[in-house]
């Protein structure tokens, strides 16, 4: 993972939000740094009752 000294929010694009399709997937779209290529990043969704839940990607370029 690519350490980063503070966590960097989250961007979606237009008025998306998070949604739930009818099989119960959820779904969450927001824009990546094209400088993030070649990195392997974090995400942390973080919900109201303080539930966090990671994900870890790898960018390619």
């Amino acid at each position: 993972i690519t350490p980063r000294p503070t966590p960097v929010a989250a961007v979606n694009p237009g008025n998306s939000k998070m949604s739930v399709s009818a099989n119960g997937q959820y779904n969450y779209v927001w824009k990546t740094d094209p400088s993030w290529a070649g990195t392997c990043r974090e995400f942390v969704l973080t919900l109201d009752n303080g539930f966090q839940y990671r994900s870890y990607f790898k960018f390619v370029g």
